[in-house]
């Protein structure tokens, strides 16, 4: 949403931003003087132990809060809106007051789909739950409701209209300007920066393996925890000494991070080291781009939707690892391409040995990896907006 502002400002337009307080906003979003920021009072969630009746009250209050929030700005405190421009998730109440908002106003509505909120939701109350049909219900009403529809994914798309008769057009997630290949010597120097982090200096330097995450249950790290752990395993048995050791880096913030990080500090591993922590927005893109490998524990709660994290990945140059959860993956990773896929920890673990073994700067798997994420290069995400998102959101298509 950051970035579809900044593309509406460039458009000569003046952009409401309306979000959440979760921290600093970018340079681009702070100085430019066509954005107004509107930060709404951060959601805080139940620990685990809640029941799920002070779960469903407290996410109830939160809703509640929202909307009148939402109400307040939309429809009395701001000027009057062309278009009001939702991401979904998270979809209630957002969906239903923007698009009141909309229409008491005389504004377009608009629906950006990264997800379903309904399938966020099964992830946490079951599928047999009244409340996750209620609210597939409810994101169809105003999918069909909605003026111009965005999904992140063909699969998305032709899903959403078999589901709910909700059309729309397919404007998918891109890698950011900042997401670039560093030259070898600014590579070498950031690698040096990331690895002091793993606790100093080792007799041969390990892979550098980088995730990002927001510690949700659609992330399964614990799969690849397990094949860390055999990694380690092997790599400690490998009398030929062709494992590398590993450095992982799992970068991102979330509610999950504490438990993950508990379950990690009991593995006695000696050939992986892993670390997690924040990584600020400006150095990140170069972090990234001094890895060897990128890892995706996505799940996705609907298999529809497609990690930004990989896209980052591929624009820093860098091939993924990725956890295979259908089809609408491969509409971004090709395997043997630009990267590859597990679904349990023995294939997590055979995947990393084989495109490691030897050390990643001479292994000729992962290489080839490379080559193919450069060729496979895609636009990045200004371009990709001007050339599918601008006409719809504009009312030009």
């Amino acid at each position: 949403m950051l970035f579809h502002a900044r593309a509406l400002a460039s458009e000569g337009l003046d952009v409401d931003l309306i979000g959440t307080e979760t921290g600093e906003l970018p340079a681009f979003i702070r100085d430019n003087p066509r954005i107004g920021v509107h930060a709404l009072a951060s959601a805080t969630h139940g620990g685990a132990d809640e029941s799920e009746r002070r779960s469903l009250l407290a996410m109830f209050g939160r809703g509640l809060r929202l909307l009148f929030s939402l109400t307040r700005l939309l429809v009395w405190r701001l000027p009057a809106p062309g278009l009001i421009l939702v991401q979904n998730p998270p979809g209630v109440p957002t969906m239903a007051t923007a698009w009141l908002a909309a229409r008491l106003r005389g504004a377009r509505f608009a629906v950006d789909w990264h997800n379903l909120t309904s399938a966020m939701l099964e992830m946490r109350l079951g599928r047999g739950h009244a409340l996750v049909g209620l609210t597939a219900r409810y994101e169809g009403l105003f999918g069909r409701a909605a003026d111009v529809n965005l999904f992140v994914s063909s699969h998305m798309q032709h899903s959403l209209r078999e589901r709910f008769r909700v059309s729309g057009h397919v404007f998918r997630d891109r890698p950011a300007d900042i997401f670039v290949p560093l030259d070898d010597a600014e590579r070498r120097r950031v690698r040096a920066r990331v690895l002091t982090r793993f606790g100093g200096a080792t007799a041969t330097e390990p892979a550098l393996l980088v995730s990002a995450t927001s510690w949700t249950a659609d992330e399964n790290f614990d799969l690849l925890l397990e094949g860390l752990r055999r990694y380690d395993e092997h790599a400690r048995l490998d009398s030929g000494n062709r494992l590398p050791s590993l450095a992982v880096l799992i970068t991102g913030s979330g509610p999950l991070k504490r438990a993950f990080e508990a379950r990690a500090s009991e593995q006695a591993m000696e050939r992986v080291a892993i670390r997690t922590g924040w990584i600020e927005a400006g150095e990140y893109p170069r972090v990234m781009a001094a890895a060897d490998l990128g890892i995706c524990c996505h799940t996705s709660a609907s298999g529809l939707d497609l990690p930004m994290k990989v896209t980052d990945m591929f624009g820093a140059g860098i091939p993924v690892c990725a956890y295979d959860y259908g089809p609408c993956l491969q509409e971004l990773v090709h395997p043997g391409m630009n990267g590859v896929l597990f679904t349990t920890s023995e294939e997590c673990c055979a995947q990393l040995e084989r495109l490691l073994a030897g050390g990643p700067d001479s292994n000729a798997s992962v290489a080839a990896l490379r080559d193919g994420v450069r060729a496979s290069a895609t636009v990045s995400w200004s371009a990709g907006w001007a050339a599918e998102a601008r006409a719809p959101l504009l009312g030009e298509s």
